[in-house]
């Protein structure tokens, strides 16, 4: 995994988790338990910032932890009192969305404006929706506190849908420090799952034509060029890596081919210069496309019923056995290991 240091997050995240973080002081202060906390000068600082970066965010997350209540998890403590807006022009744009579907691809489009510290993937299965969430930076012991912020405030939409989304499930690859029933009242009628091979939320497609009450066109297309634009920035600074993988990611939902040449002709640079830049950044061609076959066949793996013959060759592979050791030596499990764990945990 690639450090956190050098990300940016939005400066609305040090807004909403500052005041969370001096409320909790406050609260404490008044019930004559202060907490022995030096805040840094940065937090109590009013001036405007352009981004914080992921040591600041890493610092965030850590006194938040450090300040909420012990008996309830963190993550539903710090979203009670983080509204959609906080993420943004992205939040708007979800909110003034026609539908669940749209606001779902608006995330999927700009998360990276907000939360450079995952990967979300969408893939579909007959019935339903998975986002599949990784983490691409190892925050540490606030890793799991974030991974749950993030699924919640992807949850947190429905607050602005015209009815509830049933059957909603929320898959954890962590396991849970607290009852199930204590995440209930912010993430509501979710169906939560710890322990799971992946983190993944589940939305079944019948909800996706669920209109969104604030959902407004013409504001929410004004909003998607301003981030259409920062998009565009960010990924002029990409690295290439990160674009060759959504460039595979791509070929193997529609089943092109996957050779270095339609690759590196996908990115507008020689195969030689594919290469070399890739070296450059510490990665070879051939460790990134065996990693996204192999992730792509785990979604697969988990989320249908196609045999396995039949996912090996899906994500490329010339045989089943030989998916079988390639899978193994990533994951861990072979493919029908995998699977029936998680069948045995659902």
């Amino acid at each position: 995994m690639q450090g956190y240091a050098k990300m940016r997050f939005p400066p609305q995240y040090l807004e909403v988790l500052g005041d969370f973080i001096r409320r909790r002081l406050r609260l404490l202060e008044q019930a004559g338990r202060a907490a022995s906390v030096t805040l840094p000068a940065w937090l109590s600082s009013r001036a405007a910032c352009e981004f914080i970066d992921g040591a600041q965010m890493r610092t965030l997350l850590e006194l938040c932890l450090l300040l909420a209540e012990p008996d309830r998890p963190a993550s539903v403590q710090v979203l009670e009192h983080f509204p959609l807006t906080g993420h943004g022009a992205l939040g708007m744009v979800a909110m003034t969305s026609p539908d669940l579907n749209a606001a779902l691809d608006a995330a999927l489009r700009f998360y990276p404006l907000v939360m450079p510290a995952y990967d979300i993937v969408r893939e579909d299965s007959v019935a339903a929706v998975h986002l599949i969430i990784r983490p691409k930076v190892d925050f540490g012991p606030v890793g799991v506190f974030l991974t749950e912020m993030i699924l919640g405030s992807i949850n947190g939409i429905r607050r602005f849908l015209h009815q509830d989304v049933a059957m909603l499930e929320m898959h954890f690859a962590h396991a849970n420090a607290f009852a199930v029933e204590a995440y209930q009242g912010f993430f509501g009628t979710a169906r939560l799952l710890f322990g799971q091979p992946v983190t993944r939320l589940v939305i079944p497609k019948s909800s996706l034509s669920l209109s969104i009450a604030t959902g407004n066109r013409s504001t929410q297309q004004q909003l998607e060029h301003q981030l259409l634009r920062q998009l565009y920035q960010l990924r002029q600074t990409q690295s290439l890596s990160a674009q060759l993988k959504h460039r595979i990611r791509d070929r193997l939902h529609s089943g092109a081919t996957l050779t270095a040449e339609a690759l590196a002709a996908d990115l507008a640079v020689s195969g030689r210069t594919l290469n070399r830049r890739l070296a450059e950044e510490g990665v070879t061609f051939k460790d990134i496309l065996g990693q996204e076959r192999i992730d792509y066949a785990e979604f697969l793996l988990l989320g249908s019923q196609q045999p396995v013959a039949r996912i090996a060759h899906a994500a490329g592979f010339g045989n089943e056995s030989s998916f079988a050791r390639a899978f193994k030596k990533l994951k861990g499990k072979t493919p029908t290991e995998l699977r029936r764990l998680y069948e045995g945990s659902s």
